[in-house]
């Protein structure tokens, strides 16, 4: 592997030879079969993860209170210590430049913000309200529209 060293660091190649049994002959197809995998499914992962945010947040307008996003004192009342600081963050850099819309605000906020409201600490406050996600993501529809 030393041929590789200027290019590509040996511990990232030593991952390819002990998980997938690739050898220093063959590291590099195994390394560039896994970006051209990486490739394919990040737009699926992409849109799956941007219908999953929009899917949260339309559950907690329905059920908890509608443009919870836009209204700071909705969302102090739902939002609990990372989360609430995550948010206040993001509304007051995007009201800064005048562009707190609920869609910028979605976007703003990372997954691991949306995926943290599945939390225990969330458990009563938002899930025994009984938001419901609905299990069909329409992945059939985002799948033609990829292709």
């Amino acid at each position: 592997m030393h041929k590789y060293n200027y290019s590509l660091n040996n511990e990232r190649l030593k991952r390819y030879i002990i998980n997938n049994k690739a050898n220093e002959e063959n590291v590099i197809d195994v390394y560039l079969w896994n970006i051209k995998l990486s490739k394919e499914l990040y737009p699926i992962i992409s849109l799956l993860e941007i219908t999953l945010r929009n899917h949260i947040n339309n559950a907690i307008n329905q059920k908890i209170a509608k443009n919870w996003l836009l209204d700071k004192n909705i969302a102090k009342a739902i939002l609990k210590d990372k989360e609430l600081i995550t948010y206040l963050e993001s509304y007051k850099e995007l009201n800064k430049r005048k562009q707190a819309t609920e869609g910028k605000l979605i976007a703003e906020l990372s997954l691991g913000f949306w995926v943290n409201l599945f939390n225990k600490k969330y458990k009563v406050d938002l899930w025994h309200k009984k938001i419901c996600l609905n299990p069909r993501f329409h992945i059939s529809i985002l799948k033609h529209q990829i292709e």
